[in-house]
């Protein structure tokens, strides 16, 4: 009976996941160009987007509290003591 040497098995394995991972990255959606013409608001933000990260909900911390705290992608800046906003 003939063996198959390690070293094709293994050269084998790296083409399928080199294959998979090229067939993910070619089936993921392109991001939409941006908006011609737009521009960060302000008021928009605060009035509806940092409530979310700002709400308390049962049975978990904050968004702030993690997304200030870590070195995560989406980092935050920690409130200022006594700071509602």
């Amino acid at each position: 009976m003939m063996r198959t040497s390690p070293y094709m098995v293994s050269a084998v394995c790296a083409l399928v996941a080199a294959a998979f991972s090229l067939s993910q990255a070619q089936s993921a959606a392109p991001l939409p160009p941006p908006v011609k013409g737009a521009t960060l608001d302000y008021e928009f933000f605060k009035t509806r987007v940092q409530p979310v990260f700002l709400t308390k909900r049962p049975g978990h911390a904050r968004c702030y509290v993690c997304h200030s705290n870590n070195n995560a992608r989406f980092h935050l800046v920690t409130l200022s003591e006594g700071a509602a906003t």
